[in-house]
């Protein structure tokens, strides 16, 4: 340090105690730590004579650089490689640049923009390659002198010139929002410009019709106005202008006279239209104007009104008003045919058209146009009535005590095809009407003519009278058309009948019912209507086959609609055994009841098997102490001894605990369980001989991990998740009934 120190201060040049003291940056030079370090200063050069003078202030941010490369310019670092070894002035103006190269060297600096420098570097500075402090230039820079003013303003006034003399009176107002735009392309009007082209500058003359350009340069532009419409220039509309060094130049004012308004043109044709009671041509006292009849200008004189179209507008018209008059505004002289539509039932009684020439604005009479209505055609068809009765005695009169039948089709046959043809979405149908209350059925008939008359004979009843009728109609008249007698049909003889018996309870199994064998509910009785032997239930699109369920006492009830010999058949309960045949042959017919078989079950001796399914932890292939229970564990009666659960076999489900309780018929079982996904059986009761009303216990199967821990998570054997303990499957097989109470989950293994 005391070497660099030593550089700095015995440096060639004053050096003043302020001017160290301005310079604290020094210290951290031990610590870069560089080779070399060239310093000076930058300054404002306020008088601009090359020279520091007294009160002039450093200047800061200002880069300095070493010209290593003598170029006379600035390379700045690229990424890590330094070109220009460079320092930046700080606050007072100090400069510091640390390099390692060695040589001679220009020190330049990069005048900063709108300054000029003022001193000039000295000759190069020399760089060693020990560490030194090495005194550069010092750098005076000055403001540059503000450029002279360029341009200038243009102004002037839009004037609404009342004499048109081209010169602005005391009395003529200036023109507000005028347009006055440059014409810089010089064709004489105004371009605006587009989306991606600029327009010419332009503005809306002010309140008082003055308008003012800046321009930025100097040179002789155009100005101009647009004028406005209905309005003629006084004044030339455009002029030239030369502006420069920022001047406030006169530009053309320009003058406007507003056009005279043009000679009226077209003009108003009115009239109206009347009620020609007497027909003779002309409005009498009395007869009133027509309103609301359609008055058109016929242009293209083809004698009918041409209303819009889609594209093209239609012909002038209107409505006559409440008292038949009518009005048409026209905007140029013209000669036009004026029109009128005669309204519907009316004869005109005047020409329907008429020539009127209109100019000048002037009011003229147009055409007025008569009516007289016609009188009305004779009537034509006529009212055709009838009734519908009930001919209780068939002899096709109606006698007083035979009623009116209502809401039978009466129709007229149009085609003659001795059906009532209704029609459908694109064919019309017959007319036709339901008899009313009373019986009574009436059409009314536009058309003078013969027609048919007839009736759809209601269901359950016959005809006593003819079904149909010709009826001919003219004038209007009101005339009588068929009635219609309709007798019931007797009702049919039954068919089919009811077959009832019961089922009982055959305690002793000798295939009849004794005092004490109560009747057994809830059992199915059906009709085996394909002799197959078994109840077919049916499909959503197929109908099964008729079935019951015996009631409290046995009872069941089956109903047939035809007559015939049927199979009754029940399905024998599970736990149960039939004492009778199961099915019997019974003949129905005239509606009759008749007895059924009677079917008996006896019940089948049970006994209970229970036991544990539990996690044999020590692979002992017994329950110790300890051991936790598996729930939801499938236990079957491998009825055919195949190793595999197969339907039809009972089966029930370990219990929260590990428990199972399953009911058998007495004797041999091999009993089974379904071992959990992950499992292996250790242990398991095999063949157990179930005796009647006893529970044989402790028949417990044991399982282990097959391959380590494994979570029990409580299926069902078989791939069936009990998630509501209701110890079921959708097997449709016999489950044994679940404990009165659970024990606790705990950790994923249910424990007893």
């Amino acid at each position: 340090m005391s070497k660099l120190w030593n550089a700095f201060t015995i440096r060639p040049r004053a050096t003043t105690a302020a001017r160290m003291r301005r310079r604290p940056v020094l210290l951290s030079l031990e610590n870069r730590l560089a080779p070399s370090v060239v310093t000076g200063t930058v300054y404002f050069d306020a008088n601009g004579n090359g020279s520091r003078d007294q009160g002039e202030p450093g200047m800061p941010g200002v880069t300095v650089y070493l010209d290593v490369n003598n170029n006379g310019k600035f390379d700045p670092p690229v990424g890590s490689t330094v070109n220009d070894p460079f320092g930046v002035s700080s606050s007072e103006g100090h400069y510091y640049i640390s390099t390692g190269a060695t040589g001679s060297f220009n020190v330049l600096e990069v005048v900063p923009q709108g300054f000029t420098q003022t001193s000039k570097p000295g000759a190069p500075v020399s760089v060693g390659n020990s560490t030194t402090v090495v005194t550069g230039p010092d750098f005076g820079n000055n403001k540059l002198p503000p450029p002279p003013p360029t341009g200038g303003t243009v102004h002037g006034v839009v004037f609404r010139d009342l004499d048109g003399n081209g010169q602005q009176g005391t009395n003529e107002p200036g023109m507000p929002g005028v347009i006055v735009y440059l014409d810089l392309n010089g064709n004489g009007k105004f371009d605006p410009g587009s989306n991606t082209t600029n327009g010419e500058p332009a503005m809306l003359s002010g309140t008082n019709g003055g308008y003012e350009f800046h321009l930025k340069t100097d040179g002789a532009v155009t100005v101009a106005e647009v004028v406005p419409p209905n309005f003629t220039a006084t004044t030339p509309t455009s002029a030239s202008v030369t502006v420069s060094g920022g001047a406030i130049v006169a530009g053309p004012n320009f003058g406007n006279k507003e056009n005279p308004p043009p000679p009226p043109a077209g003009g108003t044709i009115h009239g109206h239209v009347f009620f020609d009671a007497n027909g003779n041509g002309s409005q009498d006292t009395g007869e009133p104007g027509m309103p609301g009849v359609i008055v058109y200008l016929d242009l293209n004189n083809n004698g009918k009104f041409d209303g819009a179209t889609t594209g093209t507008p239609g012909e002038p018209a209107m409505l006559s008003g409440s008292a038949g008059g009518y009005e048409f505004q026209l905007k140029t002289d013209a000669t036009v045919t004026v029109a009128e539509v005669v309204p519907p039932n009316f004869t005109a009684t005047t020409p329907t058209s008429g020539s009127v020439t209109v100019a000048g604005g002037a009011s003229v009479d147009g055409p007025v146009f008569g009516n007289k209505q016609n009188p009305p055609p004779p009537p034509t068809g006529g009212t055709v009535h009838g009734i519908v009765f009930n001919d209780a005695n068939g002899d096709g009169s109606q006698q007083s005590t035979e009623p009116g039948m209502p809401g039978v089709i009466v129709y007229l046959d149009l085609n003659g095809n001795g059906k009532f043809d209704p029609g459908s979405n694109t064919t019309n149908g017959e007319p036709a009407m339901l008899s009313g209350t009373n019986g009574g059925y009436e059409f009314h008939l536009k058309t003078d003519g013969a027609v048919t008359v007839a009736e759809v004979v209601p269901p359950n009843f016959t005809a006593t009278t003819p079904t149909s009728g010709s009826v001919t109609v003219s004038g209007g008249a009101n005339v009588a058309g068929p009635d219609f007698g309709n007798k019931h049909n007797p009702p049919p003889p039954p068919t089919g009948g009811t077959i009832h018996g019961h089922v009982f309870v055959d305690f002793n199994g000798d295939g009849s019912q004794q005092t004490n064998e109560p009747g057994m509910p809830g059992v199915r009785v059906f009709l085996d209507l394909n002799g197959n032997g078994k109840f077919d239930p049916g499909t959503p699109t197929t109908p099964g086959e008729p079935s019951t369920v015996s009631g409290k006492g046995g009872g069941y009830e089956l109903h047939t609609k035809t007559d015939g010999t049927v199979s009754v058949a029940e399905i024998v309960p599970p736990n149960f055994t039939a004492t009778t045949p199961t099915s019997g042959s019974v003949t129905v017919a005239g509606g009759a009841v008749v007895d059924g078989p009677t079917f008996g079950n006896r019940p089948i001796p049970m006994g209970a098997v229970t036991g544990r399914v539990f996690l044999d932890g020590n692979n002992n292939q017994k329950l110790d102490p300890g051991e936790p229970g598996m729930p939801f564990v499938r236990v079957f009666d491998d009825v055919n001894a195949n190793g595999k659960f197969d339907t039809g076999e009972r089966f029930t489900f370990s219990y929260p605990d590990g428990r199972y309780f399953l009911q058998l018929p007495a004797g041999v079982h091999h009993l089974a369980e379904v071992v959990p996904q992950g499992f292996v059986q250790t242990v398991g009761p095999g063949d157990v001989t179930i005796v009647a009303g006893q529970t044989l216990a402790d028949a417990h199967f044991g399982n282990r991990p097959s391959t380590g821990p494994v979570p029990f998570s409580g299926p069902l054997g078989g791939g069936i998740t009990n998630s509501n303990y209701n110890a079921q499957d959708d097997l449709g097989n016999v489950l044994s009934p679940p404990p009165a109470i659970f024990p606790t989950l705990l950790g994923g293994i249910f424990v007893g």
